[in-house]
């Protein structure tokens, strides 16, 4: 289960959530919880048994069901398919800060 992961860096503080909530599901720019992919559109992340990967950012927040990376965000390790994920925004190839 992913544990931590890279936040964009959002220059407007009134916009930033401090919940330590990583949320693969809102793409609303200024968003501080979805994946940022400031290494080459990729996200450092650090999963619960102690490694690190460093994936795409647009399959770790791919909303397609039945995908690896959906099963990845939930404890029980199910892709938990009853939940809409967000279509992923025009923005989604740009180069977080």
């Amino acid at each position: 289960m992913i544990m931590a992961a890279d936040v964009p860096a959002i220059k407007d503080s009134a916009l930033i959530s401090f919940n330590a909530n990583l949320d693969p599901t809102d793409p609303t720019p200024g968003h501080s919880q979805w994946p940022a992919n400031r290494h080459a559109l990729r996200t450092v992340m650090l999963f619960a048994d102690g490694h690190s990967e460093h994936p795409k950012r647009n399959d770790v927040i791919n909303p397609a069901p039945g995908g690896l990376w959906r099963s990845r965000w939930n404890n029980d390790n199910q892709p938990h398919n009853e939940y809409t994920w967000a279509p992923n925004p025009v923005y989604l190839n740009q180069i977080d800060q």
